[in-house]
């Protein structure tokens, strides 16, 4: 974290204004890898969710559950936040291809 004087007062003040264009192509932080690569997850997981909420049965739930709530994994700033969107990229595409097999999560037993 960093300490800044008063002066950054007009400075908020300013970005403040400039708010109606976050998400156009007048955003200044829009162009950054990190902005483009959100844009992206968000893109992707539209499609998901057209594409699959359609085929919605009792045994799909759990899979489609989880590929549903996966965009929450993916926290965090800079590295951090690009070291979580691999990880749920992996585990996006093994719940994609376990629901292209059919596969249906199995009850375990409790020990």
């Amino acid at each position: 974290k960093r300490a800044f004087g008063a002066w950054m007062i007009p400075v908020f003040r300013i970005l403040a204004k400039l708010k109606p264009l976050r998400g156009t192509a007048f955003d200044p932080f829009g162009h950054s890898p990190e902005r483009r690569m959100e844009r992206a997850l968000v893109a992707e997981f539209e499609g998901d969710m057209d594409r699959l909420l359609p085929t919605v049965t009792a045994s799909r739930m759990p899979l489609l559950r989880e590929l549903a709530e996966l965009p929450l994994t993916i926290r965090g700033f800079g590295p951090v936040k690009q070291a979580n969107a691999q990880r749920a990229a992996a585990r996006r595409a093994e719940i994609l291809a376990a629901l292209a097999r059919g596969d249906t999560p199995q009850a375990m037993a409790a020990e």
